[in-house]
This record gives structure tokens, sequence and C-alpha cells, in this order.
């Protein structure tokens, strides 16, 4: 969560799912993987909170100041009325969670606001995936495993590959269509 909230392209889902796992198994506790997750996640985005904020000036300098001015006030005068709330929705999702921080920063947005809706974002995000990473991984093994006999694990790999797969194969079969039709 920390490498994905401070902007890194580092995908967190499979750490998230995986978290879910172990705690199925009884292998870690339910509070502390929240705990840690959103910990990692209000600390990889104060981090690039910060360093949008350092960064802020030179950006300024280099862009042009007409263009910025315009487009930074407006972003300014919508943050004053919905900052917490866009904040705390960014962190639900993975996008905008990795690379919402940085323009607060830049934007010198309040940072008590800002971590407080990273926090309670952060924290509701944790809940929902490891609940339904707990309740993905639960189903699967009462109602699916008995029938297919492989791990969940296995499923996903294979699910992911037939999926990439597919779509590929679309992907080409329309690409030689549109060239076939001179498109």
């Amino acid at each position: 969560m920390f490498l994905e909230s401070l902007g890194i392209p580092f995908v967190g889902m499979p750490a998230q799912l995986s978290a879910g796992h172990f705690i199925r198994i009884g292998r870690i506790g339910l509070f502390s993987a929240i705990f840690f997750m959103t910990v990692g996640n209000v600390l990889g985005s104060t981090f690039s909170y910060f360093l949008g904020y350092g960064l802020g000036d030179y950006i300024r300098k280099i862009r042009h100041k007409d263009d910025l001015f315009k487009s930074e006030k407006m972003v300014l005068s919508w943050l004053e009325k919905h900052g917490r709330t866009t904040f705390f929705l960014f962190q639900l999702y993975g996008t905008t969670r990795t690379f919402g921080s940085f323009p607060a920063g830049l934007l010198r947005y309040n940072f008590k606001d800002f971590i407080l809706a990273t926090f309670l974002g952060g924290l509701t995000f944790s809940l929902l995936a490891l609940t339904a990473s707990y309740l993905i991984g639960n189903f699967y093994e009462k109602a699916i495993l008995p029938f297919v006999g492989i791990s969940f694990g296995s499923a996903v790999v294979i699910g992911s590959i037939l999926f990439v797969g597919a779509h590929l194969s679309i992907r080409a079969g329309r690409n030689y269509r549109e060239r076939k039709n001179g498109v």
C-alpha cells in the first residue's frame, strides 16, 4: 500500500487479496492487516503530498503562469467546497489513490484535511478490500474447490491468462477486420 500510494506503479491488489487469504487461514489478524494497509496508504500518500508540495514552486516556474493560474484557481475553488470528500473518494479507487496526493501537495491543499480524508478513505478501502477478499476466498473454498480441485490462487492465475488471451484475440480480430475493410 505504501508503494502504491507513493505513486510508484505497483499493484497493491495482489497483496490485499493475499492478506484476505492469510486472515482466513489464521496466519494474520484482521485488525493488524487493516492497520498496516491503512498506515502504508497514509504514509505513501503523505510522502507523495510533500513531494508535490516541494516541487510546486519549480513546476509553476516552468509552466505558463497564466494557464496554470487559471486552472489552479478553479481547482482550489472546487477543493474548498469538496476537498475532504474528494480525497476520501480518491482512496477508494486505485488510480486516484496512487496519483491523487501529488496534486494535493502541489496545490498546497490543507494538510490536516488531506490526512484526515486520506486516513478515513484508506481505512474504508482496507475494510472493503479485506472483506471482499475474505468472502471470495471463503466462497471459493467451500463452493468451488471441491468441484474444481485447484487452489484459489491457481484459479486466479488461470482465469487471468484466459481473460488476457480472450481480450487479445478479440482485439486482434477487430484490428484484422479494420485492415481488411480499409478503415
